[in-house]
């Protein structure tokens, strides 16, 4: 089997790519040589914020069922801003109460030993 000289084959794109990058610098340097720049446009202006907007942020979270303000009106401390959709929190609700029930009707009692507290009671001899 003959043997390949890698450093020979591989010689002809490295010098492919020097030439490359040497053409494009000399493109690019023509280019910039040769261009007019007339300049910048320069005006004044002044910066005016368009409004005092607050952002508002719930502590948990949730779904916003009903927007109760519009941008550019004037609102009241304690004044209701959005109602947050409370399906999330009725099914959970819901699937928690269901468990506990359950588990009262298994004889468990997790809902009513947690809130409560029940006599310990020991067997008759």
């Amino acid at each position: 089997m003959a043997t390949i000289n890698t450093e020979k084959s591989l010689r002809r794109f490295q010098i492919a790519g020097y030439v490359s990058i040497a053409v494009m610098l000399g493109v690019g340097g023509v280019w910039a040589a040769t261009t007019n720049i007339n300049g910048a446009v320069i005006a004044s202006a002044t910066i005016a914020v368009e409004s005092y907007s607050k952002k508002i942020q719930h502590k948990e979270g949730g779904i916003v069922r009903e927007i109760l303000v519009r941008d550019g009106d004037q609102v009241e401390a304690g004044q209701m801003l959005v109602k947050l959709d409370d399906t999330e929190t009725r099914a959970s609700s819901a699937s928690s109460t269901r468990c506990c029930s359950k588990d009262c009707r298994n004889g468990r009692g997790s809902r009513r030993s947690a809130t409560a507290p029940m006599p310990l009671l020991f067997p008759a001899r």
